[in-house]
């Protein structure tokens, strides 16, 4: 692929992203609340929406929404940037283009490689969501200054092997359901037109659903390590003893608060990741 289709990629789908992440600002501020206060005042979808609304008002929604824009106008950006270019380079590893191995490798490769790059902005838009009241930083700028006086490179890219298992989990459960449901449930079994609009509508939306529960006990993990909550060495050396970590703490985790408290926050998920779709 040339280099301008590369450059295009990245800044539709950077573009794309960016006012999705906008939009769907109100629905991340929910999540990342029921995450992180797994007991207390934040429990339920439509209550800590309500709550949100009458401590903070409509403004409560967009904490950390110049965060979310830049995150999604970069990460996503270099994310749909690589894929083509890393797939063509697996396709010559593996010698094979259409093989599923080659599509998630791929897929995998441009989430983590995205993900772990931009890691600073997460960690600043995590925080600026999770501040129920007073602001933790003045400005986007204020809060990269603020943590890298504090805590170094090691504080701007805290939890980023936390981001990067979430990506196994996303790209495990995005790549083939949206397929799978649209070509092999919808379309045949129940008689969708494939090209139709409401198709690719029900078939997002399942497809949501299906990555955000798949993702959502490892951003359970992000949200609390980004915040502080949980220590976490960076460790690019070695995915697997991330891997081996992160599960470690999904299983403390489970037993401390339950599955319910694992799983908090699933609604806020799938209307971001339906927009983006």
């Amino acid at each position: 692929m040339s280099d301008g289709g590369v450059l295009s990629k990245c800044f539709a789908g950077g573009v794309g992203c960016g006012l999705a992440g906008f939009v769907t600002n109100p629905c991340d501020v929910i999540k990342v609340r029921n995450q992180q206060c797994s007991v207390g005042k934040y429990q339920t979808f439509r209550g800590t929406a309500a709550r949100i609304f009458r401590e903070e008002g409509a403004r409560g929604f967009y904490k950390g929404a110049a965060a979310s824009v830049l995150r999604e106008c970069t990460y996503s950006s270099l994310r749909m940037g690589l894929y083509e270019p890393i797939k063509s380079s697996y396709s010559v590893l593996f010698g094979d283009d259409g093989s599923p191995v080659v599509k998630w490798l791929s897929a995998f490769t441009s989430e983590a490689i995205g993900s772990a790059i931009f890691n600073p902005i997460d960690v600043v838009k995590v925080r600026f969501q999770t501040a129920a009241k007073i602001p933790p930083y003045s400005s986007l700028m204020n809060a990269f200054h603020t943590i890298y006086t504090e805590k170094g490179v090691h504080g701007l890219y805290i939890g980023t092997s936390a981001t990067v298992t979430r990506a196994a989990f996303l790209t495990s459960a995005q790549l083939g359901s949206y397929d799978i449901i649209k070509n092999n449930a919808l379309v045949p079994v129940f008689g969708f037109d494939k090209e139709s609009n409401l198709t690719h509508f029900c078939a997002s939306f399942i497809a949501s659903l299906i990555t955000t529960t798949a993702a959502n006990p490892a951003d359970v993990v992000k949200t609390r390590v980004m915040n502080g909550e949980a220590t976490l060495v960076l460790c690019f050396f070695s995915f697997c003893m991330a891997v081996a970590y992160e599960f470690d703490l999904l299983v403390l985790l489970a037993l401390d608060l339950g599955r319910d408290k694992i799983l908090m926050g699933l609604l806020g998920d799938p209307v971001d990741t339906l927009l983006i779709f």
